[in-house]
């Protein structure tokens, strides 16, 4: 494959106009032919002059690039079918097929019966037509029995994350309300009930589909989401041809982490608990009235512990250090998530580890050192908006009530107002709150900011006796938070 005009003078496609000047006239001096004695001095001179009157004129650059992209766009559609299809004739040339397919076909109304014929089309959620590289290929099972009878049934389709869980929990409802009711079926019912929290996502079928549809995100230039999914696919199935399609076309290693899991635990858990109290109810049925342990309503009665309490959100127990006169607040970027804000000077970064790429979660807090309660905490949620949806303001208030749902102590005492700048739109209110086991209230101010790319949820929290220092340190927060410009 020959160099590009970037490779050629060892810069970033993205470089500045004045990095790619510095880069030249230190290549030219280096490689020029009254210095440089080797035999293809000369022809590096050639390319290196060529290179730079093409990027070193915007117009003549930016043509450049479409041609380039359009080249690499071609080059990784094609590789992938090539590469792909020679995978696929390996993988399905015996008669292994998807998951258990000979039991599991859905009904003619559902689609096609078979996962690779899915694979093949599915380029969205078909619940909620998200369309990124989350999109995995899942079986879904659940049985209905009546008697001797049985019927094992399943959803096969491609489903993002969310709608992979939500199905499995009506599956495994449908299956604990009607699956019990034979005896063959609740042998089955039983192993259903045991399947993953997000399905079955059967790793030689996903490899495959990940891949098509990385070629389908490079068509339509979601190059990111392309990368994603080639990783993705990579995960699921390692493969040569697919390694060196990613290199050529992203010009890095792809980035394989641990095989990838889809709820295994929890589903086994759950199942083995469910099929426990149903048997252990099936026995208590069956035995007789005078041996069996007597039943009262209030034993069904619960009450919601108060450890449970602890969960809710609150400041870490430091202080911040005294703003200094001149310089109280220091400007900081958080590249992760592409955006700038200011904090108070003693502040730092302390990231939460999560399981979703598209989430980051980030706390602002004083260091340790600072002792004492005098402090505010920030908290900075921010979800990548990979299919550019814009929420409405009322979709936006459904959002905050989600993610203040259950925290029963917040109580919001501030006007609600929209805000919006150059670069984002969003929302901001205030509320108070209950410290667990405590007679102290915290002051809680929140905001959001959505532009094309991020979705940020922030809240900054403190002390309700010092909520004119949390004011002052969250209106500075919000004036100063800046994400990077979309382009």
């Amino acid at each position: 494959m020959p160099k590009t005009y970037y490779q050629i003078l060892q810069v970033d496609p993205e470089a500045s106009t004045d990095v790619i000047e510095v880069a030249y006239k230190r290549l030219i001096r280096l490689n020029h032919p009254d210095v440089n004695r080797s035999p293809d001095a000369n022809q590096r001179t050639v390319e290196l002059n060529e290179a730079h009157e093409v990027l070193h004129d915007p117009k003549r650059r930016a043509e450049y690039d479409r041609g380039l992209r359009r080249e690499r766009q071609l080059q990784v559609e094609a590789r992938a079918k090539a590469e792909q299809g020679a995978q696929d004739q390996q993988q399905h040339s015996g008669d292994q097929r998807g998951f258990d397919e000979q039991q599991y076909k859905p009904p003619p109304k559902a689609g096609p019966g078979s996962a690779d014929s899915v694979a093949d089309r599915d380029v969205a959620c078909r619940d909620c037509g998200r369309s990124d590289a989350s999109l995995r290929i899942t079986v879904m099972p659940y049985v209905i029995s009546l008697a001797v009878f049985t019927w094992k049934r399943a959803w096969i389709g491609a489903y993002c994350p969310a709608c992979r869980r939500r199905r499995m929990r009506k599956a495994k409802l449908l299956t604990l309300l009607f699956g019990m009711l034979g005896f063959p079926g609740m042998l089955r019912a039983m192993w259903s009930l045991c399947a993953p929290s997000e399905g079955h996502v059967q790793p030689e079928i996903n490899g495959g589909y990940l891949a098509r549809l990385a070629a389908w995100f490079v068509r339509h230039h979601q190059y990111r989401d392309a990368q994603r999914a080639l990783d993705a696919s990579l995960q699921y199935q390692d493969n040569p041809g697919l390694r060196r399609l990613y290199r050529e076309a992203f010009g890095m290693e792809p980035v394989i982490g641990p095989a990838p899991r889809h709820g295994e635990v929890g589903g086994l858990v759950f199942g083995l608990v469910s099929s426990a109290v149903i048997l252990s109810i099936c026995v208590w049925s069956w035995l007789p009235a005078d041996s069996g342990p007597s039943y009262s309503a209030t034993s069904a009665q619960r009450s919601v512990p108060a450890s449970w309490a602890t969960a809710t959100p609150r400041p870490h127990p430091v202080s911040p250090p005294k703003p200094s006169p001149t310089a109280p607040y220091l400007r900081v970027r958080v590249p992760e998530a592409d955006y700038s804000v200011s904090i108070p000077r003693g502040y730092e970064l302390v990231p939460e580890k999560t399981d979703d790429p598209d989430l980051h979660y980030l706390w602002f807090q004083p260091r340790d050192g600072f002792a004492g309660r005098h402090y505010t905490t920030f908290m900075v949620l921010s979800v990548f908006n990979s299919s550019g949806i814009q929420l409405t303001h009322a979709e936006t208030l459904d959002v905050i009530a989600t993610l203040t749902d259950g925290m029963e102590m917040w109580q919001a005492d501030r006007d609600l107002r929209f805000i919006s700048s150059s670069s984002y739109v969003g929302l901001t209110f205030g509320g108070t709150a209950w410290l667990p086991d405590s007679s102290e209230r915290v002051r809680v101010y929140w905001m959001t900011a959505q532009n094309a790319e991020w979705f940020h949820v922030i809240a900054a929290m403190g002390y309700l006796d010092d909520e004119a220092q949390v004011r002052k340190h969250f209106e500075v927060f919000r004036d100063s938070f800046e994400p990077d410009p979309v382009y």
